[in-house]
């Protein structure tokens, strides 16, 4: 279960944020940019696996305030869905294991590793095209989809 150090936000409705996902892309590949020259390099492709342990601690060693933003989809099969309409927009292929493979283990490092190294984290649901605020920190916002994070994992 994921009680404990979070608690359940009441009170005030959903926090939903309508950004296209290529605002949202070019502002990431901006602060990569000052991030590298600051010594710390980001490399996207390996966010899903332990690398990012290492990216993480560099930012640490170099002086920064780490926060972590992880987008969610409610099945790997939207994830599949999207690289393929990616692919057809001229983007790279994934084979679709890798991307199968991917979506459970960034979860489950998300959830089990990297929000207890970085300073603060964001848990944004990416459904329907709108980024919908989970959680922060130590706040939930929407249990329902916290939940559904959650499952197959040994979290739920």
């Amino acid at each position: 279960t994921y009680s404990g150090n979070l608690n359940t936000y009441s009170g005030k409705s959903r926090k939903v944020f309508s950004l296209k996902p290529e605002s949202v892309f070019s502002l990431f590949q901006n602060r990569c940019s000052d991030w590298s020259r600051m010594g710390v390099q980001v490399e996207p492709e390996y966010a899903s696996g332990k690398y990012l342990i290492q990216v993480i601690k560099k930012a640490k060693e170099n002086n920064f305030k780490t926060t972590l933003i992880y987008l969610f989809l409610e099945t790997e099969k939207e994830n599949i869905y999207r690289v393929k309409n990616r692919v057809l927009k001229g983007g790279h292929h994934v084979p679709t294991q890798d991307i199968i493979r991917r979506y459970h283990r960034s979860r489950k490092l998300f959830w089990s590793v990297y929000r207890a190294l970085v300073d603060k984290w964001l848990l944004f649901f990416n459904g329907d095209d709108n980024f919908e605020l989970v959680a922060v920190t130590h706040e939930v916002y929407d249990d329902t989809l916290l939940k559904q994070f959650l499952e197959g994992t040994e979290y739920e």
